[in-house]
């Protein structure tokens, strides 16, 4: 049976794109949902729980943030995408040679305990540089989340 709508045309990746990883942690966290989204969905404390993130700041209206790389220190762009109604927030973070994507979510356990769910997507890279870095990148998202519940739990 058709009904006539068109199936979207699959998307073939560019030959040498490159795998992309992701780091995944979830951390659960005793304060209200609404209290961990408010605080997750607020560029300006990314650098109280997020290590790569030294500073962060409004400028004409734009969010711009000094991101640590390995070698240098350096300041980009960033958008925020935070949707309260499902509680998830994504960043998309522009930095001069890649852009890093990050996704996430708030999960209500009870009235004041909540999961967050945090997924870091890696650039595309070569299968042996996304296998290198892999390990480290789960371990820093990790040491993220208990940051980001160490403030949440501190400030009840």
């Amino acid at each position: 049976m058709t009904t006539g709508a068109k199936r979207p045309a699959a998307r073939k990746e560019k030959a040498g794109a490159g795998t992309v990883r992701a780091a995944v942690a979830s951390v659960e966290i005793k304060a209200a949902a609404e209290a961990v989204f408010k605080a997750v969905s607020d560029p300006l404390l990314l650098p109280r729980w997020a290590e790569p993130i030294k500073a962060a700041r409004e400028k004409g209206g734009r969010i711009e943030l000094d991101y640590r790389r390995p070698d240098r220190l350096v300041t980009c762009a960033a958008e925020v995408r935070a949707d309260e109604r499902s509680l998830t927030v994504d960043w998309i973070i522009h930095l001069p040679q890649e852009t890093v994507k990050a996704y996430s979510r708030v999960v209500p356990l009870q009235e004041r305990r909540s999961a967050f769910v945090f997924v870091l997507a890696s650039s595309p890279m070569s299968e042996a540089q996304a296998a290198a870095e892999a390990e480290q990148a789960g371990k820093n998202v990790a040491q993220d989340m208990e940051r980001l519940k160490s403030l949440l739990e501190r400030s009840r």
